[in-house]
């Protein structure tokens, strides 16, 4: 790690003055290599939402992981579906080294990102470059400078100058039916608000009782569509109060399958 990166770091770390402008005028503005405080080496960019919460608290998400990490038993199958950054996938690859982890990301720029990673941290995390959604084909995926976790399927915006890329689509039976990826123990999923049309897409593999923890991003509503699916397959849900410092109008929700009953007779 080069001595500019770890003096970025530890600025922005600690949450320095001057941290932006050494960035921008010794960094020159790329990205830098930093170790999250779970021992990750990655590449982050400090003007990127989450690769700066990264660099100022060393993770994301951290009770998104711990519902995760909490449920996985060793040779379990884990799907990180919008991976992102793949922090999620690569952490637990590093603290669950008898689960195998599989990133879904269809952003070449972020796969990338997951592949370099895996690499200089000696993980075995497998890649798949397609957003899951209800229909195999192609979609358009919309790209939000500044944080690239809100890219997605969606223009939220409705901003009709949104940079966009066309992307490959999968369903998650689809995937496990071609023998892309084994069927999941444990899916974490935060697909900006398409969450509700993966699910569509993983009609076999929500009934199939291998699967039993879902973590995933949601409105507070009740009623949501993500909620009623999952009651539906058999699931409980409980919120997540977050870790960092962060607001949003989502929340992180954790769905557990309901314990099977034996047919006993009275």
């Amino acid at each position: 790690m080069q001595l500019t990166d770890r003096i970025a770091a530890l600025l922005f770390r600690r949450h320095l003055r001057g941290a932006t402008r050494f960035h921008r005028l010794v960094c020159r503005g790329r990205r830098i290599a930093a170790v999250s405080k779970h021992g990750i080496r990655l590449e982050l960019d400090p003007g990127e939402y989450i690769d700066g919460l990264v660099l100022r608290c060393g993770f994301y998400e951290e009770e998104v992981l711990d519902a995760i990490t909490g449920s996985l038993q060793p040779g379990d199958v884990f799907w990180d579906v919008g991976s992102n950054l793949g922090l999620h996938a690569l952490t637990v690859a590093r603290r669950c080294p008898g689960v195998r982890a599989w990133a879904f990301e269809p952003n070449p720029t972020m796969a990338a990102l997951i592949r370099t990673a895996a690499i200089r941290n000696g993980l075995r995390v497998e890649l798949l470059q397609v957003a899951l959604d209800s229909k195999a084909g192609t979609a358009e995926f919309y790209l939000h400078a500044g944080n690239t976790g809100r890219s997605g399927l969606h223009n939220w915006a409705n901003d009709p100058q949104l940079r966009h890329i066309v992307v490959m689509t999968a369903t998650g039976d689809q995937v496990v039916a071609e023998a892309q990826a084994p069927p999941p123990n444990v899916i974490k999923i935060d697909v900006e608000g398409n969450e509700e049309r993966v699910f569509q897409g993983m009609g076999k593999l929500l009934s199939d009782l291998r699967l039993h923890t879902v973590v995933f991003e949601d409105a507070a509503d009740e009623r949501s569509g993500p909620k009623r699916i999952l009651h539906e397959a058999g699931f409980t849900i409980q919120p997540l109060e977050r870790h960092e410092a962060t607001h949003h109008n989502l929340d992180n929700f954790v769905a557990r399958r309901h314990p099977v009953r034996s047919q006993g007779t009275d």
